[in-house]
């Protein structure tokens, strides 16, 4: 029998089984907090992924921004946490419709530092499942 830690975990399916149970975010609230912060951290990647922070801020998944931060740290991915926190902090320094450059700007260079991935985020996504599974 495998210890809780050694148990294999293939991501993607375990990220499909979450957005099953939870109805792809509309029923968020049946995630434990394991899955919770999975989730948040697979729809937060996935959004950057395909449109930037930009994207990540226009659809549902960036009303959890701040919680995504703290998922972020939970495990451990530090400085994607502090990408996630900077973005915040220039959305919020718009003060008119003149910054939407300026900020446009900034949101670009955050998603060049995210596309860098110094945090391996599907290595601590699988760490901490396998650290934290609710068999």
């Amino acid at each position: 029998m495998k210890k809780k830690n050694e148990v294999d975990v293939n991501l993607l399916d375990y990220i499909e089984r979450l957005q099953k149970k939870c109805k792809n975010g509309k029923k968020i609230k049946k995630l434990n907090p394991t899955e919770r912060i999975i989730y948040l951290i697979s729809e937060f990647e996935a959004e950057v992924n395909n449109g930037g922070f930009d994207q990540f801020f226009t659809n549902s998944t960036g009303n959890y921004a701040s919680e995504t931060i703290e998922c972020l740290k939970k495990i451990e991915a530090l400085h994607t946490a502090s990408l996630l926190r900077e973005a915040i902090d220039t959305i919020a320094s718009a003060k008119s419709e003149e910054d939407l450059a300026e900020i446009e700007e900034k949101l670009d260079k955050l998603d060049d530092k995210f596309y860098e991935y110094e945090d391996n985020l599907e290595e601590l996504q699988v760490r901490y499942i396998k650290d934290n599974i609710i068999n």
